[in-house]
């Protein structure tokens, strides 16, 4: 008979993944590329950027949502008790991914500075994408340990 994995060695194994998936992005960084210099950004490019932006701001907002829904649900359910333990991982676990996704957003968004920067620009390059990317998930991630961590708190906190 197997045993039921505990809530806590989930949360680290996605943790861990994501841990995993920010040294990937940070060695993918530090590759060689190249791509054609701009010397001006043209319609189609200015509003690529522009977009990209728009996006990057919209995730980091909903982030910094999640952590402050989280610490209000603590607060507003736990005046002066304690919070128990697999309700306490799981908030601690979900503001851990939202504040990864805010700083790969914050990674994503200079990189984009310095490829204009440096007179080129491409978005789809791997150190940008991989930040972008890793940004959505670990929000997506963040958003279900919220939903989980609010469905425990309904039934009794557990």
């Amino acid at each position: 008979m197997a045993s039921k994995a505990s809530p806590f060695s989930r949360y680290l194994l996605a943790a861990m993944l994501l841990a995993a998936f920010a040294v990937g992005a940070r060695w993918l960084a530090t590759r060689p590329f190249a791509e054609e210099q701009v010397p001006e950004l043209n319609t189609r490019q200015a509003k690529l950027v522009d977009t990209f932006l728009e996006m990057n701001r919209f995730l980091a907002t909903l982030a910094t949502a999640t952590i402050g829904a989280m610490g209000a649900l603590i607060a507003q359910r736990y005046k002066g008790r304690a919070v128990p333990r697999p309700q306490l991982t799981r908030a601690v676990v979900g503001t851990m991914f939202a504040g990864a996704s805010l700083y790969l957003g914050y990674a994503s968004y200079g990189r984009v500075v310095w490829m204009l920067d440096m007179g080129f620009l491409s978005v789809s390059t791997p150190a940008v994408a991989w930040t972008a990317e890793g940004q959505f998930w670990s929000f997506l991630i963040s958003v279900l340990l919220f939903a989980d961590f609010s469905y425990n708190d309904l039934r009794g906190g557990t």
